[in-house]
């Protein structure tokens, strides 16, 4: 049984949204490796919207230190201050997602959490 998450990337030249869907167990190798990918292609195609959709993920193993240690990644990374990051996730991750935003945006990061996809995407095209 694979234990790790694993994801889907694909870019929308059209409205210039990076979408990411991911699957399985969200972990902290996981999340690294995941955000290294993403910040690699934003970079390559000039992207400043990303959108990523974990309502498929199985299970969130992220513990409080390392959502807080997670924004550190990407000032290593050189994530784009002005790079909008919608994340959809399902209402049980609520209070991880909200303390990942709440985290991220104190770090001058625009990061977003959201429920459904719609909301997300019309809050990316702002």
């Amino acid at each position: 049984e694979n234990k790790n998450m694993d994801w889907e990337i694909s870019f929308d030249e059209k409205e210039n949204i990076l979408f990411v869907k991911t699957r399985g167990i969200l972990d902290m190798s996981s999340s690294k490796a995941l955000t290294k990918e993403c910040i690699e292609v934003i970079k390559k195609k000039n992207c400043r919207r990303c959108l990523v959709d974990t309502r498929e993920i199985t299970s969130q193993n992220l513990g409080t230190l390392e959502i807080h240690s997670l924004p550190s990644l990407f000032t290593e990374l050189d994530f784009p201050h002005d790079l909008r990051l919608a994340e959809v996730t399902l209402k049980k991750y609520a209070k991880d997602f909200g303390f990942f935003e709440t985290v991220c945006r104190n770090r001058g990061y625009m990061v977003s959490t959201f429920f459904d996809v719609e909301s997300a995407l019309q809050w990316l095209r702002q």
